[in-house]
C-alpha cells in the first residue's frame, strides 16, 4: 500500500519485508594500510618525468600536441592481449 492505495491489488503488509535468503550482501572489510606501507607502495612506482610532462602540458597548451590513436589503440591491444 503507497499512501493508503493498493498496489497490483495486494494486501498491504503488516509488518517490513524481510530480504530473500541469500541476497544480503555484506560490506567488504576494508583494507587498513599502515602509513609505512603506503609509502613502501608509492616508492615502487616508476619516477615520473617531470620534464616530459612539461613538454606534453606545453604542447597541449599551444597546440602542437598531436594525439595518434592508433599508436594508443596497438598499446592498448598490446596491454590487454596475451602474448602468443
Amino acid at each position: 500500500m503507497v499512501n493508503g492505495v493498493r498496489m497490483n491489488g495486494a494486501a498491504p503488509l503488516d509488518r517490513p519485508a524481510r530480504p530473500v535468503a541469500g541476497t544480503a550482501k555484506r560490506a567488504a572489510p576494508l583494507d587498513v594500510q599502515p602509513q609505512s606501507t603506503v609509502a613502501a607502495l608509492a616508492a615502487q612506482v616508476a619516477p615520473i618525468d617531470t620534464s616530459r610532462v612539461a613538454a606534453i602540458r606545453a604542447g597541449i597548451a599551444d597546440g602542437s600536441y598531436r594525439v595518434d590513436p592508433d599508436a594508443i589503440a596497438a598499446r592498448m591491444i598490446e596491454d590487454d592481449l596475451p602474448p602468443r
